[in-house]
């Protein structure tokens, strides 16, 4: 039987990290446009209460907690392994 990817402590795939990203417009109930701050990219919204101007952290294209608006903080850009996330 092979191993996936992601059987390990870190997923190879995406480093097991969680990157901020601002919503710009909700495109369906649980889907989002939102900035990357490179590009915009279309994430599920899903798991998530969020509105435009929200800052929310998504692993694997699916936004999995809302900061709130305009909660950019440099110390929670990623979440990885070990790493608290929000409060």
């Amino acid at each position: 039987m092979s191993r996936s990817p992601c059987d390990g402590p870190v997923c190879i795939t995406c480093a097991d990290t969680a990157v901020q990203v601002t919503v710009v417009e909700l495109i369906e109930p649980d889907l989002a446009r939102v900035d990357t701050g490179v590009s915009t990219e279309t994430v599920s919204v899903a798991l998530v209460d969020a509105v435009p101007g929200d800052v929310v952290l998504v692993h694997a294209a699916e936004a999995i907690a809302s900061l709130g608006p305009a909660a950019a903080d440099p110390a929670v850009a990623e979440v990885g392994p070990g790493t608290p996330g929000p409060p």
